[in-house]
This record gives structure tokens, C-alpha cells and sequence, in this order.
């Protein structure tokens, strides 16, 4: 009863905190871009992209889903304390962040290479703000590192044997 409780406050908790936050953190993902040589545009829409082109959709869903993130790690990774808990869940935070940097870096060095093409032709560059999708590398991140515990724990449990 106790662990349950636990697991919908947490879902909860995160659930609200990461709407309140959603908007902060594309702006803040936005901040770390090298925005000296283009400008930001943001196109309408279509019907299709709506709901799933705003990055803070993915933002919101991955810290939502991070606490069953967690259970399926705790249970198929075979985690019995709460330090391996706690380290788990430290891991997963980590790889999110890491891919929310590969996406940074990655945009970095995409934009520089269009703006050089373009300055040198005398253009200017306009990027369309709905194509980054901070929030789908956060969750891939999450999804990835949990993944990554489990087949460590599987291996480990294997070589204890």
C-alpha cells in the first residue's frame, strides 16, 4: 500500500511540476543555442502537428512516466536497497540530460554549417523553432538509461551465478 501511494504522489508530483516547468526549460534548451547568426521563427502548424510538435509535450510525458521508469527498472533489474534505487534513478536523470546536450550540440553544429552556407551567399537564416524537440531526446534519455540499468543488472545477476 505504502509503495503505491508513493509511486501515484511521485507521478503526480512530477506530473504537475513538469507543466509548470515545460516552458522554462525549451526556453532555457533555446538560451544554449549560438543565436548570433540566424533568427528564430516560429511557423503555424498544420492539424497533423499540434499536440506533438511542442517539445514540452514530450518534456511533460517523460517526467511523468519517469517514476514507472523506475519501478520497471527496480523490479528487471532485480534492485532490492535503496542506494541501488537511488542510483538508478541518478542514472537515468543522467543519460536524459545527455541526450538533452547531444540535441543542443547537434543543433549548434547543424545551424552553423546552414548559416555559413547562407552568410556566405548573403542570405539570412531563419529556424523554425518547432523542429527541435528538446523534450523527445529528455524522454529518449530517460528511456535509454533505463534500459542501460536493466541490461547491467541482468548481466550482473548473470555473473553472479
Amino acid at each position: 500500500m505504502r509503495n503505491s501511494v508513493l509511486f501515484f504522489g511521485s507521478t503526480i508530483l512530477l506530473l504537475i511540476t513538469s507543466i509548470l516547468t515545460g516552458n522554462y526549460f525549451f526556453h532555457f534548451s533555446v538560451s544554449q543555442l549560438d543565436t548570433t547568426d540566424f533568427t528564430l521563427i516560429k511557423q503555424p502548424l498544420d492539424y497533423r502537428g499540434i499536440i506533438f510538435s511542442n517539445s514540452s509535450i514530450y518534456y511533460i510525458v517523460g517526467f511523468t512516466l519517469l517514476p514507472t521508469i523506475v519501478f520497471l527498472v527496480k523490479h528487471y533489474a532485480n534492485i532490492k536497497t535503496t542506494v541501488q534505487t537511488i542510483f538508478a534513478t541518478i542514472f537515468i536523470l543522467f543519460m536524459g540530460s545527455v541526450l538533452w546536450y547531444y540535441k543542443i550540440h547537434q543543433l549548434n553544429q547543424i545551424i552553423d554549417q546552414a548559416t555559413d552556407f547562407y552568410i556566405s551567399a548573403g542570405n539570412t537564416t531563419y529556424v523554425n523553432i518547432n523542429w527541435f524537440k528538446f523534450g523527445k531526446y529528455v524522454s529518449s534519455g530517460f528511456i535509454l538509461g533505463g534500459l542501460l540499468i536493466v541490461a547491467f543488472g541482468k548481466t550482473r545477476m548473470l555473473t553472479q551465478r
